[in-house]
Order: structure tokens, then sequence, then C-alpha cells
């Protein structure tokens, strides 16, 4: 059978490809690329279709910040929606003040909430006493609780020993974002200058100063988030057919307790976290002018409350060759001195032989039993004289005392 014929249709003039070897070398350049591609580096603009959608972005925006307008000068806003039954709320805490009237307040975080038990520290001083400590709080939540909730308890307290932590009492920016800002707000009046000044404008950057005062969209944004979360857990309550709002905040809270947490995983986390957000142990007396403390002294003073502060044992890893930081010794020397200068006693538990490592759980909290029972009792004894001469008070023998 003959082969079959096909036609070459073929441009028998075209050139015969190149092989591999003759093959010529490309190079991208202006003058050889395709009329529609963009050379790197070089930019011919929007096209008109782009330029649409940009300026519709950009009127979307202006639209947006005029319906916020104008922008609130003050800067930081403390003005948020909250369960007015909340525990720590301004309410929740003068009705508890109000109805228990106590002559001693216990004032601090969780190192007291969690370390000191209220009624056997009640029966060991013989003081009427309260605990104001909520989880978290530092020198910006202690600022606020002496000027806008303890004044109006009645009566006032005569004494208040406020708890705190190596340098925290100079450190005004700690704890105050996040999380921790809703809890100043519950407890801020309308307008805050001080809390505002010392706690976040001294922290912002020219740029972030502008944005935040001339921007009322960019003042918004942590008010939005948090309308966002409010109405994801409200759908999320609605899908548990119930009809209480609190429910999956209950739920979070108790799911991720402290005392939910592995000890010593959570000991890690809480000693990275701080070791991240502590300040630098400068002079004393710089950091003095640009904190809380001389405002939270001349509260006192005007209310007629004797302040006595205490130093708590932070958690003894290294005992019993632990060797304090100078820079933190130094610090501490300076605070001692500044207190002296204004008659104000100061308790310093950190080298008291007495707490170990044996009395803590998790990071400086102590255990519910033993580290809960001891260091309700060395805080009683610490302050029976100054109880005695503030109130007259006459604790109960060591005898007499009854643990729970």
């Amino acid at each position: 059978m003959a082969k079959p014929h096909f036609k070459d249709k073929r441009n028998k003039n075209a050139a015969k490809p190149a092989s591999p070897a003759e093959e010529p070398s490309i190079q991208a350049s202006p003058g050889n690329l395709a009329p529609n591609i963009v050379p790197t580096g070089e930019f011919q603009g929007f096209t008109r279709l782009g330029r649409k959608h940009i300026l519709l972005i950009f009127g979307m925006v202006i639209l947006v910040n005029l319906f916020f307008f104008p922008a609130n000068k003050h800067l930081i806003s403390h003005q948020i929606q909250y369960d007015p039954s909340y525990q720590f709320s301004k309410q929740s805490i003068l009705s508890v003040l109000n109805t228990k009237k106590p002559d001693l307040i216990l004032l601090g975080n969780s190192m007291v909430g969690r370390g000191i038990h209220e009624a056997y520290f009640n029966h060991l001083s013989q003081t009427p006493s309260v605990i104001l400590a909520p989880g978290g709080a530092a020198s910006a939540w202690w600022y606020l609780a002496m000027k806008n909730i303890i004044p109006y308890a009645t009566p006032k307290p005569k004494v208040i020993a406020l708890f705190f932590r190596d340098n925290y009492l100079t450190y005004p920016t700690f704890r105050v974002s996040d999380d921790f800002k809703s809890r100043l707000d519950v407890i801020c009046e309308r307008d805050e200058p001080l809390l505002d000044k010392i706690a976040y404008m001294n922290r912002l950057s020219d740029s972030e100063y502008a944005l935040k005062q001339n921007w009322p969209l960019y003042q918004k944004r942590d008010a939005f988030v948090k309308n966002i979360d409010s109405h994801i857990k409200k759908m999320v309550a609605a899908l548990f057919a119930t009809r209480n709002p609190n429910m999956p905040d209950s739920a979070i809270a108790h799911v991720f307790a402290d005392s939910q947490m592995n000890p010593e995983i959570f000991t890690k986390y809480i000693d990275k976290y701080e070791k991240n957000n502590q300040q630098e142990l400068g002079d004393f007396n710089v950091q003095l002018s640009n904190s809380f403390l001389p405002e939270i002294i001349r509260l006192a003073k005007e209310n007629g409350i004797q302040l006595v502060f205490i130093r708590v044992k932070r958690r003894p890893y290294n005992e019993p060759n632990f060797v304090e930081p100078k820079e933190l010794t130094a610090y501490i020397a300076q605070l001692t001195a500044y207190f002296k200068t204004q008659q104000i006693p100061f308790i310093d538990f950190s080298y008291d032989k007495r707490l170990n490592l044996s009395h803590y759980s998790d990071g400086d909290h102590m255990n519910t039993d033993s580290g809960l029972k001891l260091f309700t009792e060395i805080s009683a004894e610490a302050l029976e004289p100054i109880l005695a001469k503030e109130l007259g008070a006459k604790p109960e023998k060591v005898a007499d005392r009854h643990w729970k």
C-alpha cells in the first residue's frame, strides 16, 4: 500500500527553529517589551476605573468619619456599656462598703484577693475589714478607686493597706490597655485628665497622637471591637436557648479561671508576660513625678485616711540563694525614704523567711491552704500596731485564733 501523502502547509520560507545552542538570549528592556507590560520601577498611573474606586473608598471614609464628628478632644473615651451588677463596678463596690462599713480596706490585686482570707483576717485583727482586690489591678485602678469610690463610702474607712509588688507603684502604664482598660472604664468619671495623661498619652507617638486628636473613627475603634464582641456573644447565647447575655462571659471565666490552669505552665506564662511588659528600673525620684503615687497619697490625706503600703513577696524561686537586683534594691531604698518623708508606714515582706515556695500555687499567688492561712496571719500581725494606734483595735491572742 502506498504511503499516504500529506501536503505540507507550513510556510517554506519560515526560519527554522534555532537549536538550544543557537538560540539567542533575550533580555528584558523597555525597547523590546510588549506595549502593555510596565517595566519594573515605572508607574504609568491609575486607570479610569481604578481612580473611581479610590475616590469612592476615600468618600466613604469621609462620610463615616463625619457620622462620628467631631472628634473627642479628650482623646481617650471611658464611656462603655457594662452590667451595673458587675462585682467591681462603682455601684457594686459602694454597695459592699456601705453595707459592711469597714474601718480597714485591704487594697490590691489577686496577690491579696487570693492571699488573704477576709473572714479569718477580721477574726484575727478584730477589725471590720473588706478586701478590694480585682485581679490584674495596678496603680491606675488603685488611683481611680481612691478618687471615685472610697471617698463616697458611708462612713469612710479609717485605714487603707495597699499591697503592691516591687516598682509597680510608679509604673502607671502597667495593665491599662486591652481588657484591663474596660475594668478601669467602669470606675471612671466621664473625663479623667490625669489618667489619660499619665497612663495613655505618654505612650503615644506623634502620629498616634495626631490620629487620636483629629480622627473620630480612630478614636472609636475600641468601641467597635467591643460591640462586635458583644453581638457575637449574644448570638452564642441565643444558640443555647438562654436570654442571659452574660452566659458566654461566665462560661469563659469558668473555663479559663486561674484555678483551672496547670500551675507550672501558668507560672511560666505569667513570668514571660511580666518580663515583656516590665518597666525599666530607673531612678525612683524621676519616675515618681510621672506616676499616680503622689495623687494616691494626696487623696488619702484629703479624706482623713491613714495609708499603709505593703510590699508582697514574689515567688521565691532560688531561695536561699536569691539575690535582689541592685537596681531594685536602690529603688526600694528611695521608695522607703519617700514614705518616711510622707509619714506613711511601709511593711516589706520580700525577705520574710516564713514564706517559702511551698506556700505558692501559680505565679506569685498563695495556695488556698497553707499559703492563704500564713499570709493572712502575718499580714494581720504586721498591721496590729497600726490598727491599735488608729482604731484602738485589740487583736485576738494567738491561742484564740481559728483558721476557717
